[in-house]
Formats: C-alpha cells, sequence, structure tokens
C-alpha cells in the first residue's frame, strides 16, 4: 500500500512537472511569433 502511495506522489509531481513544462514552452512559441509579426 505505501509503495502505491508513493507511486501516486511521483506521478501527481511529474504532472505538475510536465503541464509546467508545456505550459512555459507554449508561452515561448506565442512569444516568439507575436515578437515575429510586431517586427
Amino acid at each position: 500500500m505505501v509503495k502505491i502511495k508513493k507511486a501516486e506522489k511521483m506521478i501527481c509531481l511529474l504532472a505538475k512537472v510536465n503541464s509546467l513544462v508545456l505550459f512555459t514552452v507554449i508561452l515561448i512559441i506565442v512569444y516568439s511569433c507575436s515578437s515575429l509579426v510586431f517586427k
């Protein structure tokens, strides 16, 4: 039971990190696109 709980915590953490990375990547893409448009 303890191992399952630990795995769930790890998956939760990974999901948070992944969503943060995804958000950052999207932000960078949008920023570079808008800077290209406004130049």
